[in-house]
């Protein structure tokens, strides 16, 4: 009786083993290398960005109705977007060193009324602040 079950087991190995093992010019197979010759690499598809780090990326620009802040001058570095519907003072994750007033028909400052951008304006290198501030209600139209 342990003979038999000795042989069975044998048998499945012996079976499992055929199936298991790939065959001559399978997809798994690797080439062998030829002297003198280069093997070309595999192209690898660069890695995208996620979604979510998009909204930090300078060269992005800065979009309509957003005003923008940036950690480095002339508008490099990290961005920090703000929508012009929002009010308040908009503290970011860096000091901004440059920012982008992309809002139509609205001023805005940096820092505590420090800096005024007018509507469509530039600020490539108007020093160091902490946060971007966003005046609710009316506001003058141009600084």
């Amino acid at each position: 009786m342990k003979l038999n079950v000795l042989r069975v087991l044998v048998a499945v190995f012996a079976f499992a083993a055929f199936v298991v093992a790939p065959t001559a010019g399978s997809a798994d197979e690797v080439p062998a290398e030829v002297p003198g010759e280069e093997v070309p690499a595999e192209e690898v598809p660069a890695e995208e960005a996620p979604a979510e780090a998009l909204g930090v990326l300078a060269e992005q620009g800065c979009e309509a109705n957003n005003v923008c802040g940036y950690s480095a001058t002339n508008f490099e570095g990290s961005r920090a977007q703000v929508p012009c519907s929002q009010s308040g003072d908009w503290y970011t994750a860096f000091t901004i060193r440059s920012a982008r007033n992309r809002c139509g028909n609205k001023i805005n400052y940096l820092g505590n009324y420090a800096i005024c951008m007018n509507p469509g304006g530039d600020r490539p290198n108007p020093g160091s602040f902490a946060f971007i501030r966003l005046p609710a209600g009316w506001a003058p139209p141009y600084c």
